[in-house]
Protein backbone atom coordinates (compact mmCIF):
# COMPACT_ATOMS: atom_id res chain seq x y z
CA UNK A 1 0.00 0.00 0.00
CA UNK A 2 2.29 2.42 0.89
CA UNK A 3 4.41 1.59 -2.09
CA UNK A 4 1.26 3.01 -4.50
CA UNK A 5 1.12 5.79 -1.96
CA UNK A 6 5.02 6.78 -3.22
CA UNK A 7 4.25 6.21 -7.04
CA UNK A 8 1.72 8.85 -6.46
CA UNK A 9 3.76 11.80 -4.67
CA UNK A 10 5.42 13.71 -7.01
CA UNK A 11 9.03 12.94 -8.81
CA UNK A 12 10.65 15.79 -6.52
CA UNK A 13 8.82 14.44 -3.54
CA UNK A 14 9.85 10.68 -4.36
CA UNK A 15 13.54 12.05 -4.41
CA UNK A 16 13.67 14.54 -1.32
CA UNK A 17 12.17 11.03 0.34
CA UNK A 18 15.70 8.60 -1.07
CA UNK A 19 17.87 11.73 0.50
CA UNK A 20 16.28 11.72 3.70
CA UNK A 21 16.22 7.92 3.71
CA UNK A 22 19.98 7.93 2.70
CA UNK A 23 20.98 10.49 5.45
CA UNK A 24 18.96 8.93 7.60
CA UNK A 25 20.86 5.20 7.04
CA UNK A 26 24.19 7.31 7.37
CA UNK A 27 22.68 8.78 10.99
CA UNK A 28 22.19 4.95 12.03
CA UNK A 29 25.66 3.87 10.73
CA UNK A 30 27.59 6.69 11.97
CA UNK A 31 26.00 7.96 15.03
CA UNK A 32 28.65 6.20 17.30
CA UNK A 33 31.57 7.20 14.72
CA UNK A 34 30.14 10.85 15.22
CA UNK A 35 29.74 10.57 19.01
CA UNK A 36 33.31 9.96 19.36
CA UNK A 37 34.97 12.07 17.39
CA UNK A 38 36.08 9.73 14.91
CA UNK A 39 34.21 10.12 11.31
CA UNK A 40 34.97 9.56 7.95
CA UNK A 41 35.56 11.92 5.38
CA UNK A 42 32.67 10.85 3.40
CA UNK A 43 30.08 11.15 6.50
CA UNK A 44 31.65 14.71 7.47
CA UNK A 45 31.28 16.06 3.84
CA UNK A 46 27.55 14.51 4.12
CA UNK A 47 26.71 16.53 7.47
CA UNK A 48 28.77 19.10 6.30
CA UNK A 49 26.17 19.32 2.64
CA UNK A 50 23.33 18.54 5.30
CA UNK A 51 24.23 21.80 6.76
CA UNK A 52 24.97 23.91 3.97
CA UNK A 53 21.19 22.63 2.53
CA UNK A 54 19.61 22.98 5.79
CA UNK A 55 20.85 26.80 5.55
CA UNK A 56 19.53 27.56 2.16
CA UNK A 57 16.05 26.40 3.11
CA UNK A 58 15.78 26.35 6.78
CA UNK A 59 14.16 29.90 8.26
CA UNK A 60 16.87 31.04 9.81
CA UNK A 61 19.07 28.32 9.38
CA UNK A 62 22.91 29.51 9.06
CA UNK A 63 26.06 26.75 9.05
CA UNK A 64 28.12 27.19 12.26
CA UNK A 65 31.81 27.83 12.51
CA UNK A 66 32.17 24.27 13.73
CA UNK A 67 30.76 23.37 10.52
CA UNK A 68 33.02 25.95 8.18
CA UNK A 69 36.12 24.07 9.91
CA UNK A 70 35.10 20.58 9.68
CA UNK A 71 36.49 20.06 6.38
CA UNK A 72 40.37 21.16 8.04
CA UNK A 73 40.39 18.26 9.93
CA UNK A 74 40.94 16.21 6.24
CA UNK A 75 44.14 16.83 4.20
CA UNK A 76 44.81 16.22 0.33
CA UNK A 77 42.28 12.79 -0.85
CA UNK A 78 40.10 12.84 2.40
CA UNK A 79 39.87 16.47 1.57
CA UNK A 80 38.51 15.84 -2.06
CA UNK A 81 36.51 13.39 -0.52
CA UNK A 82 34.53 15.47 1.65
CA UNK A 83 34.20 18.03 -0.92
CA UNK A 84 32.70 15.32 -3.34
CA UNK A 85 29.86 14.42 -0.60
CA UNK A 86 29.33 17.28 0.60
CA UNK A 87 28.38 18.73 -2.86
CA UNK A 88 26.11 15.66 -3.78
CA UNK A 89 24.20 16.18 -0.29
CA UNK A 90 23.94 19.87 -1.21
CA UNK A 91 22.72 19.19 -4.92
CA UNK A 92 20.27 16.60 -4.03
CA UNK A 93 18.92 18.99 -1.69
CA UNK A 94 18.50 21.65 -4.14
CA UNK A 95 17.32 19.23 -7.08
CA UNK A 96 14.65 18.13 -4.64
CA UNK A 97 13.43 22.19 -3.58
CA UNK A 98 13.57 23.09 -7.08
CA UNK A 99 9.52 23.86 -6.68
CA UNK A 100 7.49 26.95 -4.85
CA UNK A 101 5.93 27.11 -1.75
CA UNK A 102 3.09 28.04 -2.82
CA UNK A 103 0.76 27.69 -5.58
CA UNK A 104 0.05 31.05 -7.66
CA UNK A 105 -3.29 30.54 -8.29
CA UNK A 106 -4.38 29.71 -5.27
CA UNK A 107 -1.95 30.92 -2.51
CA UNK A 108 -2.14 27.69 -0.99
CA UNK A 109 1.22 25.96 0.63
CA UNK A 110 2.42 23.19 -1.80
CA UNK A 111 3.34 19.91 -0.05
CA UNK A 112 6.81 21.23 -1.32
CA UNK A 113 6.93 23.82 1.50
CA UNK A 114 5.82 21.06 4.15
CA UNK A 115 8.87 18.49 3.09
CA UNK A 116 11.19 21.51 3.84
CA UNK A 117 9.74 21.84 6.74
CA UNK A 118 10.13 18.52 7.63
CA UNK A 119 13.64 18.52 6.54
CA UNK A 120 14.44 21.67 8.44
CA UNK A 121 13.49 19.91 11.39
CA UNK A 122 15.09 16.45 10.91
CA UNK A 123 18.07 18.29 10.04
CA UNK A 124 17.88 20.38 13.14
CA UNK A 125 17.56 17.24 15.26
CA UNK A 126 20.63 15.88 13.78
CA UNK A 127 23.25 18.46 13.05
CA UNK A 128 21.48 21.37 15.59
CA UNK A 129 22.83 21.86 18.79
CA UNK A 130 21.88 19.29 20.52
CA UNK A 131 21.89 17.19 17.58
CA UNK A 132 21.91 13.26 17.74
CA UNK A 133 23.94 12.10 14.73
CA UNK A 134 26.64 14.98 14.28
CA UNK A 135 25.44 17.97 16.81
CA UNK A 136 26.36 21.57 16.37
CA UNK A 137 26.66 22.11 12.34
CA UNK A 138 23.89 23.96 11.95
CA UNK A 139 21.66 27.14 14.17
CA UNK A 140 19.61 29.69 13.79
CA UNK A 141 19.95 33.31 13.39
CA UNK A 142 16.41 35.05 14.26
CA UNK A 143 17.97 38.31 13.52
CA UNK A 144 18.46 37.15 10.31
CA UNK A 145 14.63 36.21 10.04
CA UNK A 146 12.39 37.98 7.89
CA UNK A 147 8.53 37.21 7.96
CA UNK A 148 7.25 35.68 4.94
CA UNK A 149 4.75 37.29 2.83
Amino acid sequence: MSILLFRRCPASARRLALITLAVHAAVLTNSFQAAAGDISAADAGARYGQAVAAAKICPAGVVTEKAQTLKSGFTSENAKVFEVEALKVTEGWDKAFKCVDRDPNTGRTTSCRKMKLINCREAWLEIGPDGRAFPGLLDMNFDSWTKEE
